[in-house]
């Protein structure tokens, strides 16, 4: 494993924008439900609290991949692999130590990256105020505006969630 058990998908995909588009939804909700005659005085998102929450439902899932891999008797290394053999690979650290490991049998988890657009500005600008998926669930407060560039669905469930906290998307 390179960085976290459950990839993308539990850590900075899937899992997290649901967990971020649950807390609109409930905030939104909130907002308007006196048509139904549910008042609830002044509602406010807590940022703070929302990004808590997004974290722990994260942390909870890949605890569960962790242990699941534990009782199946799987080793966990973390680094980077790539095959010598049919029955050997190359695990490289983040420190850049090497460690040769055989096995009968490997599972190939190969994550995904982000596709940048060869826009002008962007690459220079990474980090700054072009971000990822994965810099944006860090953001420590919520923009006042956001461009998002791509239809792929955590993009679009990012657009949904600052649209709905009161970016203007």
């Amino acid at each position: 494993e390179k960085q976290k058990l459950g990839g993308t998908c539990l850590n900075v995909g899937c899992i997290p924008t649901k967990a971020l588009l649950h807390s609109a939804e409930l905030y939104h909700q909130a907002k308007n439900s006196a048509w139904a005659g549910v008042n609830v005085g002044e509602v406010s998102l807590d940022w703070a609290q929302v990004q808590a929450n997004r974290v722990r439902i994260s942390e909870t899932l890949t605890g569960g991949v962790a242990g699941l891999l534990d009782m199946a008797g799987a080793e966990v290394i973390n680094g980077t692999a790539s095959f010598v053999s049919a029955d050997k690979i190359e695990v490289t650290d983040a420190e850049g130590k090497k460690t040769e490991m055989t096995a009968d049998k490997f599972i190939i988890a190969t994550g995904s990256s982000n596709v940048i657009p060869p826009l002008p500005g962007v690459q220079e600008n990474m980090g700054s105020f072009v971000l990822t998926n994965r810099e944006i669930l860090e953001l420590q407060e919520i923009p006042q505006e956001l461009v998002i560039i791509g239809g792929g669905v955590i993009g679009l469930e990012m657009a949904c969630y600052y649209a709905c906290a009161g970016s203007k998307v």
